[in-house]
């Protein structure tokens, strides 16, 4: 058995284990991080980040940028919203090609007994998983930008998309491997985004200047 075989019969196994895991009533709550990054509801996480601008978190590395005349919390909240879209963007790219690329088959279903069925709403291939992409390029978003370096809020964030990774799993959506690709390239876009801050937020703010 080559190597390759090991570790694809060893992801098989891990995650047919918890595919046939019974939660009970743990899934009306773990149904929430199995669907927040889906496309059907991730626009509502934006949300979220226009509520951390108004709660005093942004970077003052982000204020400055924005001319002193116009340093009210909407302008920010635009900024940084943008700024994330922009990674989300590049995420769906990425995710989207390797899906074409890798064409892995989802899982077969083997639990029936579960209370909710999300793989009704899934019509692409399995590797890697876009939902838990764009858990981790959020994830890295929020610590990078909104929390102070080294904190304890900073190191939950950069693990929240653990739990969207399980529950993609457990909904018998993903082997565990598209999970761990997805969460790859996920930080990767939001380090990338990260790395090149400066021009991205100066040509965000250049084009709202243009447009108001």
């Amino acid at each position: 058995m080559g190597s390759l075989d090991f570790i694809n019969e060893a992801d098989v196994k891990c995650s047919r284990s918890i595919h046939r895991l019974q939660l009970g009533i743990m899934e009306y709550i773990l149904v929430f991080f199995g669907f927040i990054f889906n496309q059907y509801l991730i626009w509502l996480v934006p949300f979220y980040i226009y509520k951390s601008c108004f709660d005093n978190n942004v970077p003052n590395e982000i204020i400055v940028r924005i001319d002193s005349s116009k340093q009210e919390e909407t302008q920010v909240a635009a900024v940084m919203i943008i700024f994330y879209l922009v990674s989300v963007v590049f995420t769906v790219i990425s995710t989207q090609s390797c899906k074409k690329i890798f064409g892995r088959v989802r899982p077969s279903m083997v639990n029936m007994n579960q209370k909710f069925n999300l793989r009704k709403l899934e019509g692409n291939c399995s590797m890697p998983s876009g939902d838990t992409a764009q858990a981790a390029n959020w994830s890295v978003f929020m610590a990078v930008n909104f929390c102070i370096e080294n904190s304890f809020n900073q190191y939950l964030f950069l693990h929240a998309w653990v739990p969207i990774a399980f529950a993609r799993i457990y909904f018998q959506c993903h082997w565990v491997s598209d999970t761990v690709v997805g969460a790859a390239i996920g930080i990767g876009v939001a380090s990338f985004c990260d790395l090149f801050k400066e021009s991205i937020i100066q040509i965000i703010i250049s084009t709202l200047d243009l447009l108001y």
